[in-house]
């Protein structure tokens, strides 16, 4: 109940911040969209942008509550950023994502390399998907040394994907993805799978020794 008060109040900031200049209505969820018929200048957008963001970010009051909410722009226009309906909305969501990603609270207007950029993720994505059902992925295992005597005390065992057309992925470029994508949890269950079976190897061979296995926030949560 409270949060569909928030999105009332919201809605109604948004209605009076863009006053004649645009038509509003809510997407879906917390997303809402302005439709602007006419720009007068190229700055029209950036500053109805700001605007927004700053009214929607002061705080809320329902209730007993006092509530803080955050806001991100990402625009588009047209016929650059597109010439039909939907091809502008996608536009416009793609700069909104890349707005959320820089941490929130500004405006990104769109520019073409956000969807190189979506299809290339798209790709990554699938990419993963394929390596783990072809098991592609391999571990690595970095020394952890007692500074003072040198002895191998353990090691910290680090994923490593290595793709057969692509070459090396790092992990900054693929865990990403595999966290948004949902396969973190399948990825860090075969990372602890794989490094028990070298401990044992290892403890076969008569070697005593401690791995650290690292694990994603998202999984971490789950």
């Amino acid at each position: 109940q409270v949060g569909d008060q928030l999105l009332s109040q919201v809605a109604q900031r948004l209605r009076h911040v863009c006053g004649g200049a645009g038509f509003c209505g809510r997407i879906g969820g917390d997303e809402f969209g302005v439709v602007i018929a006419r720009i007068d200048d190229d700055r029209a957008v950036a500053r109805l942008s700001i605007a927004i963001i700053d009214a929607l970010s002061a705080p809320y009051q329902i209730d007993q509550h006092v509530l803080h909410v955050g806001a991100s722009v990402g625009s588009a226009v047209s016929p650059i950023d597109g010439h039909q309906s939907e091809s502008i909305i996608r536009s416009a969501d793609l700069a909104l994502y890349r707005a959320k990603d820089e941490g929130g609270g500004v405006h990104c207007p769109y520019e073409p390399q956000l969807h190189a950029k979506a299809e290339e993720r798209q790709r990554l994505e699938q990419a993963l998907r394929e390596a783990l059902e072809k098991d592609q992925l391999h571990l690595l295992y970095q020394p952890v040394v007692d500074a003072t005597s040198g002895v191998i005390t353990g090691f910290e065992a680090l994923a490593r994907w290595t793709h057969p057309e692509l070459g090396p992925i790092p992990p900054s470029k693929f865990v990403p993805v595999a966290e948004e994508a949902g396969l973190v949890g399948q990825i860090g269950e075969w990372v602890l799978y794989a490094a028990c079976r070298q401990i044992r190897e290892w403890q076969d061979a008569g070697y005593s020794l401690q791995v650290a296995v690292n694990v994603s926030a998202r999984q971490f949560q789950e």
